[in-house]
């Protein structure tokens, strides 16, 4: 039985990783979710959240993902995501400010109860990523 497979992170931007991993802990759209090698095929809708990698080698890879599918197939991991970003890439101040307004959006939408149950979700969305880059960049900083 193999112990690594291959695990590839795009966006639509880029590709953000692509190489040989033990175990994969992503953020499936109803909770985290590990994978390791071996595993059975299968299609999983991602939410947002924590992405932690186990590479190969020996090192850890940490980001934050925003939503997408992954796909497991033949013993390799492919996440399609709207964004993945290293955990050490996230400024804790730009990311407070970020959910701060978010947040004031999400506020101005409910009690205003102007906007459709559609974009009062996608705001909801939202503040999800942005409390999860918070709550990334606190974990690195120890705050």
């Amino acid at each position: 039985m193999a112990k690594t497979f291959r695990c590839q992170i795009v966006t639509p931007a880029e590709e953000v990783f692509d190489g040989e991993v033990s175990y994969v802990d992503l953020p499936a759209w109803d909770g985290q979710m590990g994978v390791m090698a071996s595993r059975s095929a299968m299609l999983v809708q991602l939410g947002c959240g924590p992405l932690h990698i186990e590479a190969a080698d020996g090192g850890r890879r940490d980001y934050v993902l925003r939503d997408g599918f992954a796909q497991m197939d033949s013993d390799r991991l492919t996440l399609l995501t709207e964004s993945a970003e290293p955990f050490e890439s996230i400024d804790l101040a730009e990311a407070e400010r970020s959910l701060a307004e978010v947040r004031s959006k999400f506020s101005a939408a409910i009690e205003g109860r102007s906007d459709s149950a559609e974009a009062i979700d996608t705001l909801t969305r939202r503040q999800q990523f942005h409390l999860q880059r918070v709550a990334a960049a606190r974990s690195r900083s120890g705050r």
